[in-house]
Order: structure tokens, then sequence, then C-alpha cells
């Protein structure tokens, strides 16, 4: 490693890609290590790692790990209904009128929203 440290252009090589991050990081330690293998092995030291103590099935790509099962969700009970027979029947007359007016039937949406109290315009 040290003659390795030695040699200027290499160490610049490796710095540059100390310098970067992600993808193109990736590719260019790859079209780094084609040229010189010592690339490798100077990046991999940044790193932690010591190229030396490793054999070459630790040089392979590991498979990437299977994607974690979520456990079946547990079906949640729908929220009691808690509206007055009054509600529920303005909310009826409500949704009548949304889905005639999605039919850009106007005058029959305008006749069911008269049906709705005032006091439930807003619910």
């Amino acid at each position: 490693m040290e003659e390795y440290m030695q040699d200027k252009d290499l160490m610049q090589k490796v710095n540059m890609l100390g310098s970067m991050s992600g993808q193109m990081q990736q590719t260019m330690v790859m079209q780094m290590v084609q040229q010189d293998q010592r690339v490798l092995e100077l990046f991999l030291a940044m790193q932690g790692m010591d190229i030396s103590t490793m054999s070459p099935e630790d040089m392979e790509r590991p498979e990437p790990a299977a994607p974690k099962k979520e456990p079946p969700k547990k079906e949640e009970k729908a929220p009691e209904d808690n509206r007055t027979p009054e509600q529920k029947e303005a909310d009826e007359w409500k949704n009548k009128g949304n889905e005639l007016y999605k039919k850009k039937q106007f005058k029959e949406a305008l006749e069911m929203y008269d049906k709705v109290p005032p006091w439930a315009m807003f619910l």
C-alpha cells in the first residue's frame, strides 16, 4: 500500500473517486479498475477494507436480499356510524345531488340539494 501511495498519478485518480458518490462513482471505479487494479485496492482501503485478506469469493457481488414480506394486515373495522337519522338522510340527498352533478344533470342535482336541510349543508 505504501508504494501505491507514493504514485502521485494513482493517488490523484483515487482521490477523485473519493470525492464522487452514487452511480457516477461506481461507473468510474469500474472503468479505472480495468486500467489499473491498484485503484480498487486503494479505494477499498479508503473504505476500511483490506483486499489482501479477501478471498476470490469475497470479491463476487452479493446477491440482492429478498424483499421482506410484510405480515398480513389485520382488517380494521369500519368506524361506528354515529350520525343521527336526520344526518344520514341529509347525506343521502347530498350524495344523490353530487352524482347527478357529475353527470352534468344540474337541474336534477339542484333538486336533490334543495332537499338537504340548511343545518346539514356543511357537515
